[in-house]
């Protein structure tokens, strides 16, 4: 479930009251996307919200009012801050919920945020693999020790580690060939954003070559975002203004508000390859909100 926008709720307190409904009614996680700023100059992407919290603080609150709810961070854009700060943010989250975090490794597509934090935007993918490489040494190895392209420590402890283990799950976000490698190198899964049914069937026989080449099990999560009943306009908006190679499903979302409908698109993505599903739909309040995910877990879940 995702709660974007975030300035749409009243409180903090109305949210955590629907996420704890949520969790009732059988979702399976919440989905936590991640900006630092909104950029206003000219030529400046569409901005449809400007309101974004830290989602290790945000996700320690949500965690604490669930038992069994996944915390999704979705996506943790990895080049924004040293494998030290991740590292240790994303074990203290697995050890605040007790080993219920998802990491969705976002590489980054605004440019200005890169320029606000003097991070080379040409550099963001190598960053991302390097980090994420020191990331898994500073949560599987006792005495980490790393030397990197952009990153190196050693003579260190580090802890608290996950609790998950080998770590907390990492589904690699993206629909290209790099995405796909780190798929391979690094993946539970793999969470192409907003992706369409056929996108994801031909991206999985690219995964699953590159699995097989180094013997590993072909066995992933895959999480995609489908729009139901209309869609989330806020969301839509959003989206339009991500890379067009990251943007497939907008044709392909349910516009009809009936179940049966909404029951067989998302059969199209399960025989597809898709394991678990964000969805997007339209709300105003709180009100409107749990209704909806009333409806959904009553008429569409028990056919899933």
């Amino acid at each position: 479930m995702s709660l974007y926008p975030l300035e749409a709720w009243s409180s903090l307190d109305e949210i955590v009251g629907t996420v704890a409904e949520a969790e009732k009614l059988g979702f399976y996680g919440v989905g936590l996307p991640e900006h630092l700023i909104v950029p206003t100059g000219p030529g400046a992407p569409s901005r449809p919200s400007a309101f974004w919290v830290d989602n290790f603080a945000f996700g320690a609150v949500l965690a604490r009012a669930t038992r069994g709810m996944r915390i999704m961070l979705s996506a943790l854009v990895i080049p924004y801050r040293h494998p030290l700060h991740h590292a240790q943010g994303v074990a203290t989250l697995d050890w605040i919920s007790n080993g219920r975090v998802d990491v969705t490794v976002g590489v980054g597509w605004m440019r200005e945020e890169f320029e606000a934090l003097r991070v080379p935007y040409r550099e963001r993918g190598r960053r991302t693999d390097d980090y994420l490489r020191a990331m898994r040494v500073l949560w599987t190895e006792p005495e980490p020790a790393y030397d990197g392209e952009f990153v190196s420590f050693g003579d260190l402890l580090f802890a608290p580690t996950c609790v998950q283990k080998p770590h907390a799950p990492l589904l690699i976000g993206g629909h290209n060939e790099n995405a796909f490698r780190r798929v391979v190198e690094f993946g539970a899964g793999w969470a192409p954003m907003m992706a369409s049914a056929e996108s994801v069937r031909a991206g999985l026989v690219r995964i699953r070559e590159g699995l097989a080449a180094v013997g590993r099990s072909d066995d992933l999560r895959v999480f995609t975002r489908v729009s139901i009943l209309g869609g989330n306009a806020t969301i839509t908006k959003a989206a339009a203004s991500h890379k067009a190679d990251l943007v497939r499903a907008q044709k392909h979302s349910v516009s009809r508000s009936d179940a049966e409908r909404t029951i067989e698109v998302m059969a199209t993505y399960r025989e597809a390859g898709v394991t678990e599903f964000g969805l997007s739909f339209p709300w105003e309040n709180a009100a409107r909100y749990v209704e909806t995910i009333q409806w959904f877990a009553a008429e569409v879940m028990p056919a899933l």
